[in-house]
């Protein structure tokens, strides 16, 4: 074999190669997107839980300055200082938005599921656990206990 024919063969395997690859990785996207457009139960455990999570993400997002109010009050509990007392009531405002916000954005969807699935969530508890999961200190989860919230009359 000559040298042209020598970088020919290797052109024409590193191309080979490419188209290969290239057919692997469409036949794997198309696989998994497959997998992913299986229609899941919506009064399924997963299900539930696919639609709360979609729409607790979506308050998170929005509300993303008010949970890291509720983050960073923990430093000033003590409220010794002017700052620690003034943190502590922007704090508190940021728990009564993000409580309006919940009642108006998340609570529909918590009461759509309830209707199509016939199940009830403690919507209180469904608030302390998206807090928790977003890592609001302990101590601020004991002033959301305080709060009155509920499907019914949409209380807070």
């Amino acid at each position: 074999m000559t040298e042209p024919d020598a970088k020919v063969s290797v052109r024409s395997m590193k191309t080979r190669a490419h188209f290969f690859t290239f057919c692997l990785t469409a036949s794997l996207l198309t696989a998994v997107s497959a997998c992913t457009s299986v229609p899941v139960d919506p009064c399924s455990r997963a299900g539930v839980e696919q639609r709360l999570s979609k729409s607790l993400r979506s308050f998170a997002n929005e509300n993303r300055g008010d949970l890291k109010a509720l983050k960073q009050v923990t430093q000033y509990l003590g409220g010794e200082s002017v700052t620690g007392k003034m943190q502590i009531v922007f704090a508190l405002d940021a728990l009564s938005r993000l409580a309006s916000n919940f009642q108006a954005d998340v609570m529909p969807e918590i009461a759509s599921i309830s209707r199509q699935c016939g199940t009830t969530d403690n919507v209180k508890e469904v608030f302390l656990d998206f807090l928790r999961d977003e890592g609001v200190n302990g101590k601020v989860l004991k002033w959301v206990e305080g709060l009155d919230l509920s499907l019914e009359g949409s209380k807070i």
